[in-house]
């Protein structure tokens, strides 16, 4: 029989089993919400915490942990017999940054970098994405926001891995598990989505005169227009896309993102080494919705000492 098992430090403090934590759970996926984890820790065995503490949690089975992700106290809240911690991930870094920017002459990955650079994280992987000419950020939004708008556009997710690294590229290409009907799963359903539309039109920036004292080489000349899929087509306007070749990558992007008409929902035990943007592939179910193999984009792990360990998924499929 396997027995879970964690190892939670907070600053110079190291937590494990049996020191009085009754209840851990984190959460990790793309984009908004932030990766986040919360403990409850008896008062006997506490100590004062800090905030933005660095924090790191690990997960696993009889000695064998894995790492779960890294972060900082948010928040404390004192109770009679316990303490609540808060911990944000990296990503809060993010969530916490505004700030007014142009850029000139960069890709979407080249963008991100800049502004993972700006609130002080660090970038393990990127993909290029679409070409600007002409690039502007403003403090109506936070950095992570401008981020995940980046992505949308260009079809990248924006995740964490377990060192709180950013990585901006198209999940997917990750490990895969496999889950079977009757032996791995505690609880599964499916939420589908049916398409309000069946096409995307992606409208650039109006043209203007390529005449005059006031004309910049990055603004359109002529209309951007780019058509995907059927006649009922959701219509979008992205000033910031200036020619018919970054309207087209947009238009692919976004149509191909409204094809993920199925959420999957999965409870396990305890699964520590599942990442997001890995694979799940589930056998043996008659529901062709349940039935296949599926993107991991949440992922959540419970660690408690009346249920014991276990972890949800929350993964994206097409369904054609």
């Amino acid at each position: 029989m396997k027995h879970p098992e964690f190892e939670m430090r907070i600053g110079d403090k190291v937590f494990s089993t049996g020191d009085g934590v009754s209840f851990i759970k984190s959460s990790c996926g793309m984009g908004l919400p932030v990766d986040g984890m919360t403990a409850v820790i008896s008062r006997e065995s506490s100590y004062r915490f800090k905030p933005l503490e660095e924090a790191e949690l690990k997960l696993g089975y009889d000695g064998n942990l894995e790492k779960i992700m890294v972060g900082n106290v948010a928040r404390a809240d004192m109770r009679l017999d316990s303490v609540s911690i808060s911990i944000d991930g990296i990503g809060s870094k993010l969530l916490r940054k505004r700030s007014n920017m142009v850029f000139l002459s960069q890709t979407s990955g080249e963008i991100v970098v800049a502004l993972a650079q700006e609130a002080g994280v660090d970038v393990k992987e990127f993909e290029h994405g679409i070409s600007y000419p002409y690039y502007a950020i403003d403090d109506r939004s936070n950095l992570l926001e401008h981020i995940v708008r980046l992505g949308r556009l260009c079809g990248a997710d924006a995740f964490f891995d377990k060192d709180g690294k950013l990585i901006f590229r198209r999940a997917g290409g990750g490990k895969e598990h496999r889950f079977a009907y009757g032996k791995d799963l505690l609880e599964v359903w499916t939420v589908r989505k049916g398409p309000p539309y069946d096409g995307v039109v992606v409208f650039g920036e109006s043209p203007v005169s390529s005449k005059g004292a006031e004309t910049y080489h990055w603004t359109a000349k002529e209309e951007l227009k780019a058509a995907k899929g059927g006649e009922g087509a959701l219509a979008i306007t992205e000033a910031s896309l200036k020619n018919s070749e970054s309207a087209e990558k947009a238009g692919e992007a976004l149509f191909e993102a409204s094809k993920y008409s199925v959420i999957l929902n999965v409870m396990a035990e305890g699964k520590p080494g599942i990442r997001v943007g890995d694979t799940i592939t589930i056998e043996g179910f008659d529901d062709r919705e349940i039935d296949g193999s599926h993107e991991v984009t949440r992922v959540e792990h419970t660690f408690s000492v009346s249920r014991g360990f276990t972890s949800t998924f929350t993964c994206r499929r097409k369904l054609e």
